[in-house]
């Protein structure tokens, strides 16, 4: 299950970093949109009943997480 994870941590790095850098979607909304769809693939995986359905919600998690780990950083470094 953890290889899922880590699989969509991976693949999102640097994707979320150019959504940052082309500046369409300011971090403001870029951030907080990321949390909450972090949080809505969390609070799924208590209703889920398969193993391939918490095989794909760990891949967004990991998207989601990555890409606002990652988008974190980045924005602190600009200050």
């Amino acid at each position: 299950m953890d290889s899922t994870y880590r699989v969509g941590y991976a693949l999102f790095l640097i994707p979320s970093q150019l959504v940052l850098a082309d500046g369409r979607i300011p971090a403001r909304i870029w951030l907080p949109a990321l949390e909450c769809a972090w949080g809505v693939c969390v609070g799924l995986m208590a209703c889920m009943k398969s193993a391939t359905g918490i095989y794909v919600l760990r891949f967004f998690i990991g998207v989601f997480g990555r890409s606002f780990t990652f988008a974190l950083t980045g924005v602190a470094h600009q200050r």
